[in-house]
């Protein structure tokens, strides 16, 4: 008996020891499982990504535009990064004199000036947008598991859908500074976004002072990152973090030194302030804003906004101007649009506050803006944001949907997106509604310049080659018409005052003007009058027809020594 119950007990921790051994085990298999698993995760994201890369290269290459954007924004930018990159300082090359600049801000020529060195070609120099695009579309894949759980391929659907979105797509053919602060703007939210999730979470001295330089170089692109800095700000205040927060804005303050200095050294005060506070910064003589007038201002931009911008920025439908009336069909898109953002606004898990202060903070300026300064152009660097919010925001609805009613599957959710981005591609049309989709952008890359603008380059192209480039062109488009001239040029004054026309004539040591039809409602309403008036003050020397383009030699004009 004894032997038996010794058996026994022995057959008994036997077993023990085979059970804790199975759980070790057990536990073990849950953890090589687990690797196994984010290994695979990894896997899948880094195949997504390269998949969004090679979709990026593909579409940028079927839809990119050789021809300079019809604004001078674009030509003033890549005249001053080349004055960078021959270390001649941040001056206009185009003027008699190279004069210091001081109405663009810096950032975006100086982030391609470095690529002059590599070419100055156009075509290359507009490329880097392409590249900046393609980034901004891997950020916002890798920013949406941060602000709400999806699946791999709901996330890789989005991208897809910002990808293709007309309006980013034609900017980033511009060499203008709306798509690099998009990629800023999303860099420095990806930036945040590890901070936040960190569980050392903004004690790291190096990543704030990252995140507060990018901020002032964004402001440094383009004047409307000013609400990522005050975002940043308040986000750090409202989560209790005070030192943080008067450290940021120390760091802030120290960068955006050598720019301020600079400025004052000059003379410099902000030129779109000063612009803003006319009624028409492009027709002077009719004054400045006054309550009234800025109370309208308001109430006509958020009009327009819901009613144009928003719709067209974020759907593939055409963009009207400021004239066109708008249809009852903008006005729902525009509204769904709204709401779907907010929907997704609300949901998110992380950095929700940042975002709302940076939205209202754009909203706050594109409001007090200037009616003339129309279009989405300053939707741009939101829109790849507001997208993502947009879908984060319709996948809230659909998640809610489920709860009440049973039988709404994910797939909806899916199959919504991927006929969005077939409407984006210009595959799908409803009701003939006249869209701008990747389609679109296909067909224009291959067309020529308006007659208009045709005739105005050959003009210049005939001034290169006939006038001496020593002498100063004054004209609309001054920055443009330098690019194809290679000569200096200017932008005659925006007065009735017919002596002080030609007074501004003389001080920029004008000796030729140009007569041109690419829209703009200035030269008729400035320079013909005055060609009309005095007809023995110039003297034409040549002309392009269909339609007519001149440039007159002034005559008789009393120039200041040089």
């Amino acid at each position: 008996m004894a032997s038996k119950k010794r058996k026994s007990r022995k057959s008994v921790k036997r077993i023990d020891r085979e059970k804790k051994f199975d759980i070790k085990s057990f536990l073990q298999e849950i953890v090589s499982r687990s690797d196994k698993k984010n290994r695979y995760n990894k896997t899948h994201e880094l195949l997504a990504i390269l998949l969004l890369v090679i979709l990026g290269i593909i579409t940028y290459m079927c839809i990119f535009d050789s021809k300079l954007d019809m604004g001078g924004d674009n030509a003033s930018f890549y005249n001053l990064a080349r004055a960078l990159s021959e270390f001649k300082g941040y001056v206009e090359l185009k003027a008699v004199k190279p004069v210091p600049h001081g109405h663009y801000p810096p950032g975006y020529s100086i982030l391609i000036a470095p690529f002059f060195w590599l070419s100055d070609s156009i075509i290359f120099i507009k490329s880097i947008n392409g590249l900046l695009l393609i980034i901004s579309v891997v950020l916002v894949f890798k920013l949406i598991p941060f602000f709400v759980r999806v699946n791999l391929g709901t996330r890789l659907l989005i991208a897809v859908a910002v990808l293709t979105n007309f309006t980013v797509l034609r900017y980033s053919t511009i060499m203008m500074s709306e798509i690099p602060l998009a990629a800023f703007l999303l860099v420095i939210l990806y930036l945040m976004s590890k901070e936040e999730a960190s569980t050392n979470s903004w004690k790291l001295s190096k990543s704030l002072v990252l995140i507060s330089a990018l901020s002032v170089f964004a402001f440094h692109i383009k004047s409307l990152a000013l609400p990522i800095l005050a975002a940043t700000f308040i986000f750090l205040l409202q989560t209790k973090r005070w030192k943080t927060a008067v450290t940021f804005t120390a760091c802030s303050a120290l960068f955006m030194l050598p720019w301020m200095l600079r400025n004052q050294y000059h003379g410099f005060k902000s030129s779109y302030l000063k612009q803003i506070e006319y009624v028409n910064p492009y027709r002077p003589e009719l004054g400045f804003l006054d309550f009234n007038s800025l109370q309208t201002r308001i109430i006509a931009n958020i009009e327009r906004y819901i009613s144009k911008e928003i719709p067209a920025g974020l759907f593939p439908i055409q963009e009207l101007g400021p004239n066109a009336p708008s249809s009852s069909m903008y006005f729902i898109a525009g509204f769904i649009g709204l709401v779907l953002i907010l929907t997704g606004l609300s949901s998110l898990k992380r950095l929700r506050i940042w975002i709302l202060i940076y939205l209202l903070g754009t909203l706050s300026i594109l409001l007090v803006w200037p009616e003339v300064w129309f279009g989405t152009r300053f939707l741009v660097p939101s829109i790849p944001l507001l997208l993502m919010l947009l879908f984060i925001g319709l996948r809230t609805l659909f998640v809610q949907l489920d709860r009440l009613k049973k039988g709404v599957s994910p797939a909806v959710l899916t199959i919504s997106m991927i006929l969005f981005i077939i409407w984006n591609l210009g595959l799908l049309n409803f009701n003939n509604t006249q869209t701008s989709t990747v389609k679109d952008l296909m067909i224009s890359r291959s067309s020529e310049y308006p007659a208009g603008f045709k005739n105005y380059f050959d003009l210049a192209k005939w001034a290169r080659d006939n006038l001496d480039p020593k002498d100063a062109i004054s004209c609309r488009k001054p920055a443009l018409f330098h690019i194809f001239s290679n000569g200096k040029t200017n932008r005659y004054a925006y007065t009735d005052d017919p002596d002080k026309f030609f007074k501004s004539l003389e001080n920029s040591q004008a000796k030729y003007i140009v007569v041109e039809q690419i829209g703009f409602s200035s030269t008729n309403r400035y320079v013909v009058p005055r060609i009309n008036e005095f007809p023995d003050k110039f003297k034409l020397i040549h002309q392009i027809p269909n339609p007519d383009t001149y440039i007159f030699e002034l005559v008789g004009l009393n120039y200041p020594d040089k």
